[in-house]
């Protein structure tokens, strides 16, 4: 398996398998979470076109829906991971302990050198104190962990059959443990923009973004036009140009622009209404189309 996040060292080892103790991917059939005790989870807000989370839609609805062919996928944890996740819950929950204490931390991370969000908690502890080379390497570790349990359908691809099969491949960051794979992502494409690597960031940003493209949950679409504004220098340096002669960071932002399948889609805690947007009604899409 060709890894894309980075080169995997010896000594990282190899990951566990979901039936050794790891972590594993499924699809949210209907009939896996028909199996799942006490499951509640139903396609969300604004994928669900019903809007109130029953995952039913009519025909005319269906017809508006940008991703009529949505299929959603989520990380599972196995009985030893669960077991150690439940361990690093409560030593986070110890005032004593956790972040506070990054000594801990680090004999948490030995102890269990496969458990992604202590080794990514660690890495920040790491850039932190300014240690990037120790840092960087605790990131593309646990990025290794994900990375493993992903089957390559889900990963970005530059074959444009499976390119386009990903453009419909979601995961909710609400699912446990989703949430640290796009935390890591996000890291990665952070401290790519930070190193001035900004096609790394750029590409990072764009499969995170394709996650879950309606909701953002991470904020990718606040800095993924500077990424790729950014990266117009490196691809003129390296001739990356399209076929009508523009650079594939500025073709990026004017065709994400026009496609108008991305919208801010934006839920109210208080009063629970919905509220959606053109993609180009954030300031900064609107300058960088303009650009």
């Amino acid at each position: 398996k060709k890894y894309l996040f980075g080169k995997v060292k010896p000594e990282w080892g190899k990951p566990p398998s979901f039936v050794g103790g790891g972590l594993g991917v499924k699809e949210l059939t209907q009939d896996v979470l028909e199996e799942e005790e006490g499951n509640k989870w139903s396609v969300p807000w604004p994928y669900n076109e019903s809007g109130d989370g029953s995952g039913e839609e009519d025909d005319e609805n269906k017809e508006k829906d940008a991703f009529p062919n949505a299929k959603w996928f989520t990380f599972g944890m196995s009985d030893t991971y669960s077991e150690i996740n439940r361990k690093y819950e409560q030593m986070l929950s110890n005032p004593q302990a956790g972040m506070q204490d990054p000594n801990l931390l680090a004999m948490f991370v030995a102890d269990n050198p496969f458990f992604a969000e202590t080794i990514l908690q660690m890495a920040m502890v790491l850039y932190y104190v300014n240690d990037r080379g120790r840092g960087s390497d605790l990131l593309r570790r646990c990025m290794y962990l994900y990375e493993t349990a992903l089957p390559s359908s889900l990963l970005p691809s530059n074959n444009a059959n499976n390119a386009e099969a990903n453009n419909e491949i979601f995961m909710d960051i609400n699912r446990q443990p989703n949430s640290g794979f796009f935390a890591c992502l996000f890291r990665i494409m952070q401290t790519s923009g930070m190193s001035g690597c900004h096609p790394n960031a750029l590409a990072v940003g764009r499969y995170l973004l394709s996650l879950d493209p309606l909701r953002d949950p991470m904020g990718v679409l606040l800095i993924l036009d500077y990424y790729a504004l950014a990266s117009r220098r490196a691809s003129v340096a390296l001739s990356e140009e399209d076929e009508d002669g523009l650079e594939l960071g500025a073709s990026f932002i004017v065709d994400l622009v026009e496609s108008e399948k991305i919208t801010i889609n934006w839920e109210d805690d208080l009063t629970s209404r919905h509220h959606k947007c053109p993609l180009l009604q954030l300031p900064n899409w609107a300058f960088s189309y303009a650009m």
